[in-house]
């Protein structure tokens, strides 16, 4: 396996969150949205824009359209890398083809 290898796996990397007792029992509304966003449609390049609804800020460049926390987020937008779109052509597809 090199570079350019297009496949569902190169694509899809789970993102998990571990929280303990407490931080469940301070935060249940935020561990409530984080938990109704596990299936829905998510790129790594729009972290930033998680993890800063997580912390409770806002910084300039936050879109609230790209986080999956919120009730504004765009989950019909396309997710395309090195010209590929994930949704038409990977999602979905079993094994390791090209």
């Amino acid at each position: 396996m090199g570079h350019n290898i297009n496949t569902r796996f190169t694509y899809e990397i789970p993102l998990l969150f571990i929280a303990s007792k407490s931080f469940i029992a301070d935060h249940a509304e935020l561990w409530r949205r984080i938990g109704a966003a596990k299936d829905e449609p998510f790129m790594s390049d729009d972290l930033a824009h998680v993890l800063a609804d997580i912390l409770g800020i806002e910084p300039l460049q936050f879109n609230v359209h790209k986080s999956p926390l919120r009730d504004e987020f765009d989950a019909s937008r396309r997710r395309m890398t090195n010209g590929v779109d994930y949704d038409e052509n990977l999602k979905g597809r079993g094994g390791y083809g090209r």
